[in-house]
């Protein structure tokens, strides 16, 4: 038997398909709120199902083919630390992000 937590999860993942990862997690907060939700997590649509799906399920993995479109995508996402330089949101809605190289590293987290 193994035990995984999302963060182990997600090293696994990028590690296996060598590609720029994160995990996100919708911080205290229901998917009847969705429109904040996409407010601080812009690259979410409430037009595509497996985005809603993921808000639904208020968490997901998201793999990048580059490094920058990973960091564009952590920049734009606000969490405990609040309004970013590229997402001014200061609204109710936060989200938790975890960041991972394609060597399985974990890099950003954004609390």
């Amino acid at each position: 038997m193994e035990k995984l937590d999302h963060s182990m999860v997600l090293q696994k993942l990028c590690k296996s398909t060598k590609k720029w990862g994160c995990f996100f997690s919708l911080i205290n907060e229901d998917f009847t709120k969705s429109t904040e939700i996409v407010k601080a997590a812009p690259w979410l649509s409430l037009d595509n199902d497996l985005d809603c799906q993921m808000i639904c399920d208020e968490s997901g993995y998201v793999l990048f083919d580059s490094e920058e479109e990973c960091h564009l995508i952590y920049d734009k996402t606000v969490g405990d630390d609040g309004p970013k330089k590229l997402n001014p949101y200061n609204g109710p809605a936060r989200i938790y992000m975890l960041t991972c190289n394609p060597d399985g590293e974990l890099m950003n987290e954004n609390t």
